[in-house]
Protein backbone atom coordinates (compact mmCIF):
# COMPACT_ATOMS: atom_id res chain seq x y z
CA UNK A 1 0.00 0.00 0.00
CA UNK A 2 2.72 2.12 -0.09
CA UNK A 3 2.89 3.72 -3.40
CA UNK A 4 -0.53 4.43 -3.14
CA UNK A 5 -0.13 6.35 -0.26
CA UNK A 6 2.39 8.26 -1.56
CA UNK A 7 0.65 8.71 -4.85
CA UNK A 8 -2.20 10.19 -2.63
CA UNK A 9 0.05 12.49 -0.73
CA UNK A 10 1.31 13.66 -3.92
CA UNK A 11 -2.28 15.01 -5.03
CA UNK A 12 -3.82 17.45 -5.03
CA UNK A 13 -6.91 15.83 -3.14
CA UNK A 14 -8.04 18.04 -0.04
CA UNK A 15 -9.01 15.50 2.17
CA UNK A 16 -5.64 12.87 1.57
CA UNK A 17 -5.34 11.74 5.58
CA UNK A 18 -9.29 10.88 5.57
CA UNK A 19 -8.64 8.96 2.18
CA UNK A 20 -5.41 7.21 3.96
CA UNK A 21 -7.44 6.50 6.98
CA UNK A 22 -10.29 4.98 4.98
CA UNK A 23 -7.58 2.89 2.96
CA UNK A 24 -6.07 1.55 6.07
CA UNK A 25 -9.51 0.20 7.73
CA UNK A 26 -11.02 -1.37 5.00
CA UNK A 27 -7.29 -2.98 3.34
CA UNK A 28 -6.69 -3.87 7.78
CA UNK A 29 -9.86 -5.86 7.51
CA UNK A 30 -8.43 -7.05 3.99
CA UNK A 31 -11.74 -6.14 2.42
CA UNK A 32 -9.12 -4.32 -0.68
CA UNK A 33 -6.97 -7.55 -1.02
CA UNK A 34 -6.21 -7.61 -4.56
CA UNK A 35 -7.25 -4.84 -5.97
CA UNK A 36 -5.36 -1.74 -7.77
CA UNK A 37 -5.00 1.67 -6.34
CA UNK A 38 -7.87 3.20 -8.37
CA UNK A 39 -10.25 0.69 -7.98
CA UNK A 40 -9.16 0.59 -4.51
CA UNK A 41 -9.74 4.00 -3.67
CA UNK A 42 -13.69 3.58 -4.86
CA UNK A 43 -14.37 0.38 -3.29
CA UNK A 44 -12.75 1.64 0.23
CA UNK A 45 -14.58 4.83 -0.32
CA UNK A 46 -17.92 3.13 -1.35
CA UNK A 47 -17.41 0.98 1.47
CA UNK A 48 -17.34 3.84 4.14
CA UNK A 49 -20.33 5.39 2.57
CA UNK A 50 -22.39 2.85 2.93
CA UNK A 51 -21.58 1.59 6.33
CA UNK A 52 -22.49 5.18 7.61
CA UNK A 53 -25.52 4.90 6.05
CA UNK A 54 -26.21 1.27 7.16
CA UNK A 55 -25.86 2.64 10.79
CA UNK A 56 -27.51 5.43 10.56
CA UNK A 57 -30.82 3.92 8.93
CA UNK A 58 -30.04 0.93 11.69
CA UNK A 59 -30.62 3.61 14.19
CA UNK A 60 -33.82 5.28 12.29
CA UNK A 61 -35.80 2.01 10.59
CA UNK A 62 -35.29 -1.61 9.95
CA UNK A 63 -34.92 -0.47 6.29
CA UNK A 64 -31.87 -1.62 5.22
CA UNK A 65 -31.57 -4.91 7.98
CA UNK A 66 -32.23 -7.59 5.35
CA UNK A 67 -29.55 -6.04 3.18
CA UNK A 68 -26.34 -5.52 5.69
CA UNK A 69 -24.25 -8.90 5.06
CA UNK A 70 -25.21 -8.91 1.21
CA UNK A 71 -24.23 -5.00 0.69
CA UNK A 72 -20.33 -4.98 0.85
CA UNK A 73 -20.05 -7.64 -1.21
CA UNK A 74 -22.01 -6.52 -4.34
CA UNK A 75 -20.56 -2.95 -3.62
CA UNK A 76 -17.35 -4.50 -4.17
CA UNK A 77 -18.25 -6.56 -7.33
CA UNK A 78 -19.42 -3.54 -8.65
CA UNK A 79 -17.09 -0.77 -7.58
CA UNK A 80 -14.56 -2.90 -8.33
CA UNK A 81 -14.87 -2.92 -12.15
CA UNK A 82 -14.62 0.81 -12.89
CA UNK A 83 -11.30 1.78 -13.87
CA UNK A 84 -11.41 5.86 -13.50
CA UNK A 85 -10.98 7.48 -9.90
CA UNK A 86 -14.60 8.67 -9.19
CA UNK A 87 -15.53 11.76 -7.61
CA UNK A 88 -16.67 11.59 -3.77
CA UNK A 89 -20.12 12.80 -4.53
CA UNK A 90 -20.74 10.39 -7.50
CA UNK A 91 -19.88 7.47 -5.02
CA UNK A 92 -22.39 8.60 -2.42
CA UNK A 93 -24.51 8.95 -4.94
CA UNK A 94 -24.68 5.31 -6.52
CA UNK A 95 -24.08 3.46 -3.14
CA UNK A 96 -27.76 5.16 -1.68
CA UNK A 97 -28.83 3.88 -5.13
CA UNK A 98 -27.59 0.16 -4.87
CA UNK A 99 -28.37 0.02 -1.34
CA UNK A 100 -32.05 1.28 -2.11
CA UNK A 101 -32.35 -0.68 -5.23
CA UNK A 102 -30.65 -3.51 -3.26
CA UNK A 103 -33.77 -3.32 -0.69
CA UNK A 104 -36.43 -3.80 -2.80
CA UNK A 105 -35.26 -6.36 -5.02
CA UNK A 106 -33.82 -8.44 -2.73
CA UNK A 107 -37.41 -8.34 -0.59
CA UNK A 108 -38.52 -9.21 -3.96
CA UNK A 109 -35.98 -12.19 -4.61
CA UNK A 110 -36.97 -13.60 -1.24
CA UNK A 111 -40.72 -12.76 -1.81
CA UNK A 112 -41.34 -13.74 -5.48
CA UNK A 113 -38.88 -17.01 -5.52
CA UNK A 114 -39.70 -18.70 -1.92
CA UNK A 115 -40.01 -22.32 -4.37
CA UNK A 116 -36.48 -21.67 -5.71
CA UNK A 117 -34.95 -20.62 -2.88
CA UNK A 118 -35.93 -23.92 -1.10
CA UNK A 119 -35.00 -25.60 -4.00
CA UNK A 120 -31.59 -23.62 -3.66
CA UNK A 121 -30.85 -24.59 -0.23
CA UNK A 122 -31.75 -28.00 -0.67
CA UNK A 123 -29.00 -28.39 -3.33
CA UNK A 124 -26.77 -26.40 -0.62
CA UNK A 125 -26.50 -23.62 -2.79
CA UNK A 126 -25.97 -20.27 -1.10
CA UNK A 127 -28.91 -17.96 -1.79
CA UNK A 128 -27.57 -14.86 -0.66
CA UNK A 129 -24.42 -15.70 -2.33
CA UNK A 130 -26.53 -16.61 -5.79
CA UNK A 131 -28.33 -13.26 -5.24
CA UNK A 132 -25.30 -10.87 -4.74
CA UNK A 133 -23.95 -12.75 -8.22
CA UNK A 134 -27.04 -11.96 -10.20
CA UNK A 135 -27.33 -7.96 -9.17
CA UNK A 136 -23.62 -7.47 -9.33
CA UNK A 137 -23.18 -8.93 -12.96
CA UNK A 138 -27.27 -6.93 -14.02
CA UNK A 139 -26.23 -3.81 -12.22
CA UNK A 140 -25.80 -1.22 -15.06
CA UNK A 141 -22.31 0.23 -14.99
CA UNK A 142 -23.73 3.58 -17.18
CA UNK A 143 -25.66 4.04 -13.56
CA UNK A 144 -22.84 4.18 -11.39
CA UNK A 145 -20.48 6.82 -13.60
CA UNK A 146 -23.29 9.72 -13.78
Amino acid sequence: MGKMIDKILDSDQTNNKELIEILNRWGTLGFLDGLESIKRANVANAFEIAAKALIIERDLTDRYREIETISFPILRRIFQTIETELEINAIETNVINILNKLVVNYTNYLTSNKDIEDLLKSANIDVEANFCAVFSENYKLEEIIK
